[in-house]
C-alpha cells in the first residue's frame, strides 16, 4: 500500500514539474533568434528583455512592447514576418527540412537585421554593437 502511495506521488510531481517546465520554455522563434544573438556574441544566456520591454502584468500583448534596441530591429524587419514565417512551420518535426529552412532563414534574416542595428546609436549614445560587446544592454550576460 505505501509502495503505491509513493507511486503516485512520484507520478504526480513528475506531472507537475512537466507542466511548470513548459510553461518557461520561450516561444519557439524567440528561442532561435535567442541562440543566434548568444551565438555571436557568446553571451552566456540572452532574455527577451534585450528585446522587448519590460511591462506590467495583465497587459494586453506585452510581446508587441519592444524597447529601444527592439524597435530597431522592428523598423528593419517590419516587412519580413518573423513571426509569421516560424508560426508556419512551429507544428512541423524538427527533423522536417520545411522547417529547418523556414528557421535558417528566418535566422539569417535576423543576423543582417543584426548587422544594421548594431552600427546604430543608441539613446545611450552608443552604437548597439559596443553595447552588445560590453554586454551593457538589458538581458543579455556575458560569460565570465
Amino acid at each position: 500500500m505505501a509502495k503505491r502511495f509513493m507511486a503516485k506521488r512520484l507520478l504526480s510531481a513528475i506531472c507537475c514539474l512537466s507542466i511548470l517546465a513548459s510553461s518557461f520554455a520561450p516561444a519557439f522563434g524567440q528561442s532561435e533568434l535567442r541562440k543566434a544573438l548568444q551565438k555571436k556574441y557568446r553571451f552566456k544566456s540572452v532574455s527577451c528583455y534585450t528585446c522587448h520591454a519590460h511591462v506590467e502584468k495583465g497587459t494586453k500583448d506585452p510581446k508587441t512592447h519592444r524597447n529601444d534596441f527592439g524597435k530597431a530591429f522592428d523598423a528593419i524587419l517590419a516587412d519580413k514576418d518573423l513571426t509569421g514565417r516560424i508560426k508556419s512551420v512551429k507544428s512541423l518535426s524538427r527533423s522536417d527540412p520545411k522547417k529547418k529552412e523556414v528557421v535558417d532563414a528566418v535566422v539569417a534574416d535576423f543576423l543582417t537585421a543584426l548587422e544594421q542595428v548594431e552600427k546604430e546609436k543608441s539613446p545611450e549614445g552608443e552604437t548597439y554593437g559596443e553595447l552588445l560587446k560590453d554586454g551593457k544592454l538589458d538581458g543579455v550576460k556575458l560569460r565570465k
